[in-house]
């Protein structure tokens, strides 16, 4: 052979007291062998080849005028490199499935918890000079899993960047998630120079100037969050808003404080379908999962206030109401996270009930801590022929307090009848037991459904009794009974005449099988 040239066939095998596995415990090694090595040297061609039963490598390179070409072929991952290494070297990859690759890899390396994703993901790449370099990554959807029944993903995924020295500039970006998009077309500027990591500034749609600085050795710096007006469109609101937050961290702790100002917006989504927490002592088995402590969220404190210059708009169907939210959102290190404040509903909203046009005289919602336990205080009113019916709703979304009034004055039973007949001559008809099973719980779901408490079964009975009940699936309802001695009862409906009833309280438990059938 010419003097120079050389040519390496190998194969590999782990041996048994290898020292391999003292240097990285967390490598599978013996996964990455049998490994085939192929090197060769010719007319100052160096080829570099090597494979295992994961993945093949194959590389050429000119060593007279530095061209290289290489390749990586793995199942779901393809990598290109071509071009001159002292000018540009362009770099593709693709990924076809990001959860095969995420397997592939921990076969290779043991991680505790490995990442649980889906989708497939390209990467170009441009290096100029060894100096300089682009990139672009682009992918329609990525989905990751947050526990082991949610799932959730990003959509339309797209960023441009350049690196050179200790500069980032990301010349634009976007990506979707649940429903709301972020993104730039304004330039982001961050730099990092030895543990100094600066911005200067970074921007989110283009309306949100984020400037700061954070030590990485000293772990602390400061975030600033600034807009005058961005437009936050999702499918629940479409809102403007003037933002002022500052973020500051110093070990493992971080301070949120600031002021979110909502300009004007409308509300979107249907109120019919929020649903409140029930009950928070109901626990599903197979839900449970095993939760590890996060220093940062524990850390964490925030007292943000949220208002509204003017009130949000709901117009939707068969309501019209106006929100004006005034909260507070507040969390203590080692505490939960709690909401307080109120929500006003201006008066003169409305809804429409059977044909019927419901009032909303001046009505409030107010949240002491728990987002989902809000108090209600809310009232409509409903103006009949000869006489002004009010409906106000108290309590808590979970156990509401219901009650009816009018002027000139009626009974319950007349006050139901005129709602539903334009006359209190239908009370004649049925007692009042009879009048409030049969209409109270048609108007007080129907209230409540409108005002975003929805529930599934709900029947006023004697003394001011309360049913209220929730499906847990189209044959099993949970009804909790708030009468003199409370009762839980499960009821299933075997098939469309025949349902049991499994009751328990304090005092005592029950079985009812029961057939109905209409003579």
């Amino acid at each position: 052979k010419p003097m120079g040239n050389m040519h390496f066939d190998a194969e590999t095998r782990l041996s048994r007291g290898s020292l391999l596995p003292e240097l990285e415990e967390n490598v599978k090694w013996e996964n990455m062998f049998p490994l085939h090595l192929e090197t060769s040297l010719w007319q100052k061609q160096l080829r570099v080849n090597f494979y295992n039963r994961y993945i093949r490598f194959q590389s050429f390179y000119d060593t007279d005028v530095q061209n290289l070409t290489a390749f990586i072929n793995h199942p779901t991952l393809k990598f290109t490199a071509s071009g001159n290494t002292q000018e540009k070297v362009w770099l593709q990859a693709k990924v076809t499935s990001m959860e095969r690759l995420a397997e592939s890899i921990t076969s290779l390396y043991t991680m505790k918890k490995p990442p649980k994703v889906s989708g497939d993901i390209q990467i170009d790449a441009v290096i100029t000079e060894m100096q300089h370099a682009s990139l672009e990554v682009q992918t329609p959807m990525v989905s990751y899993q947050v526990n082991h029944q949610t799932n959730k993903s990003l959509q339309d995924v797209s960023l441009k960047m350049e690196l050179e020295d200790t500069n980032m500039t990301l010349n634009s970006y976007h990506v979707t998630h649940e429903g709301i998009t972020v993104f730039a077309t304004k330039p982001s500027y961050l730099r990092l120079l030895e543990s100094n990591l600066t911005v200067l500034p970074f921007w989110v749609n283009d309306a949100v100037e984020v400037r700061g600085y954070y030590d990485l050795a000293a772990k602390k710096g400061q975030i600033d969050t600034r807009s005058e007006r961005v437009r936050v469109a999702h499918t629940m609101a479409e809102v403007s808003a003037a933002l002022d937050i500052t973020a500051r961290m110093e070990g493992n702790a971080t301070d949120v404080s600031g002021k979110v100002t909502i300009l004007e917006g409308d509300i979107l989504y249907d109120l019919n379908q929020k649903r409140f927490a029930s009950d928070s002592d109901i626990v599903i088995v197979q839900d449970i999962e095993e939760t590890e402590s996060s220093p940062l969220m524990e850390n964490l404190s925030i007292n943000v206030l949220v208002e509204s210059q003017k009130p949000l708009v709901y117009d939707k169907g068969a309501m019209d109401v106006k929100v004006r939210p005034g909260v507070g959102v507040h969390k203590a290190k080692y505490s939960d996270l709690m909401v307080l404040g109120t929500v006003e509903l201006p008066k003169g909203g409305s809804y429409m009930f059977e044909g019927k046009k419901f009032v909303l005289d001046q009505s409030y919602i107010y949240f002491t801590g728990d987002m989902n336990k809000p108090l209600l205080d809310i009232t409509v009113k409903y103006k009949a022929l000869n006489h002004e019916i009010t409906v106000t709703v108290a309590g808590t979304p979970a156990a509401p307090n219901i009650r009816f009034s009018s002027v000139p004055s009626l009974s319950k039973e007349e006050i139901l009848s005129v709602i539903l007949f334009d006359s209190e001559v239908g009370a004649g008809s049925h007692t009042g037991d009879e009048m409030m099973r049969m209409m109270g719980g048609a108007v007080a779901k129907s209230a409540l459904s409108n005002v975003g408490v929805q529930l599934d079964h709900l029947v006023i009975g004697d003394n001011n009794s309360l049913e209220v009940g929730k499906k847990l699936t189209d044959d099993i309802t949970v009804i909790y009974i708030n009468g003199e001695i409370p009762k839980i009862e499960l009821m299933y409906q075997h098939k469309e005449h025949l349902q049991s009833v499994l009751g328990a309280s304090e005092e005592s438990s029950s079985y009812d099988l029961i057939y109905k059938k209409d003579f």
